[in-house]
């Protein structure tokens, strides 16, 4: 099965002495001078492959592999030396906390992001009056529009278009595709490609007419935000739009104008966020939730896959369906449906 994984060797190799350190972990097992060359899914881990597991599930598959760097918790280390001789194998097992966060820090040594190279491709476009920073990339095709401000080494891809007077801070990657306009990003933002941040938002008039009320308002995103591809967010009608720092957005998600998100927010795919919502500190939203307008939400939520939010949430919760509800009660009416929907099943039989 090996032989069918992509296997992408790092330019930055490093010995599981180096692994140890940058996870802060601990040696169970193997050689602090095992070396290691690229990173692997368990199941594919092959010679100077690092990896990680998180449950028992692994525990099979880690006592038939070979000359291969895990990340473990100590609970898959207290069953492992239970049942395994470790005289024969040959891996290097590093105890953690958190393994997977951990691997995310060996991700990044092994495989850095791409660096700005400074080159301006001939065909960009862009204004005279726009100010770019140093070891600023531009590709081909960009449109930077009039007093554009693009910080110190900042990536801008291909076919990307950035509107007149939006500001870029140090450190980001526009990716292909994206549109800009009526925004300012922090430092180390990544807009994902065919994202499309300060389109004018959704606001209709409510006399019949379906006309769009002009807006006037921005998009502020905060440092070390993630913006998945296919996003909108919407300028705000006429405070701002605001991300707070290190949010993170996946793939197909609408925020609508005058929304205001607390730092460190994760906002899984496809989730819709109406105009004027409050949203606190890290929150998790799964995939599909959709919050109403206007809806006050505090800090250190969880809104499981499809929850619908249609009022306010104090902080502190776990909650799922349409409405939501704290998830126990939202267990409680999952399984009542069940109930009911065999009771009909058999009474129809019956008949």
């Amino acid at each position: 099965m090996s032989g069918d994984q992509h296997i992408v060797l790092s330019d930055f190799p490093m010995t599981v002495a180096d692994a140890v350190s940058l996870t802060m972990g601990e040696l169970s097992c193997g050689e602090m001078t095992t070396p290691i060359t690229h990173a692997s899914m368990l199941e594919y881990a092959g010679k100077g492959a690092v990896c990680f597991a998180e449950d028992m599930k692994a525990f099979g598959r880690l006592t038939q592999t070979k000359d291969v760097t895990c990340l473990i918790t100590q609970d898959i280390w207290h069953h492992l030396s239970e049942e395994t001789n470790f005289d024969h194998l040959s891996i290097a097992l590093i105890i953690v906390d958190r393994p997977k966060d951990r691997f995310a820090v060996l991700m990044a040594r092994l495989y850095p992001p791409s660096a700005s190279t400074g080159k301006i491709d001939a065909m960009a476009s862009i204004s005279a009056d726009a100010a770019i920073g140093q070891n600023v990339q531009i590709d081909a095709f960009v449109r930077i529009g009039c007093k554009a401000v693009i910080g110190d080494n900042t990536i801008i891809s291909s076919g990307a278009v950035i509107g007149d007077n939006v500001m870029i801070g140090q450190n980001c990657l526009i990716m292909p595709g994206v549109h800009i306009e009526h925004a300012t990003l922090g430092d180390h933002v990544q807009i994902s490609s065919g994202s499309v941040i300060g389109h004018i938002g959704f606001g209709v008039t409510g006399d019949g007419k379906n006309q769009l009320i002009s807006h006037i308002g921005k998009v502020i995103i905060g440092d070390h935000c993630y913006i998945g591809a296919l996003n909108s967010i919407d300028r705000g009608m006429l405070g701002n739009t605001v991300l707070g720092s290190k949010v993170m957005t996946d793939s197909q998600c609408h925020i609508a104008h005058n929304v205001q998100i607390g730092n460190g927010c994760i906002i899984c795919a496809k989730s819709g966020i109406a105009g004027s919502v409050t949203i606190g500190e890290r929150n998790i939203l799964g995939p599909d939730v959709g919050v109403a307008s206007h809806v006050n939400i505090g800090s250190g939520n969880l809104f499981a896959s499809r929850s619908g939010i249609t009022k306010d949430v104090s902080s502190g919760n776990f909650m799922g369906g349409f409405p939501a509800v704290p998830i126990a009660d939202y267990r409680v009416q999952v399984a009542a449906v069940r109930r009911m929907a065999r009771n009909l099943k058999s009474k129809a039989g019956k008949e």
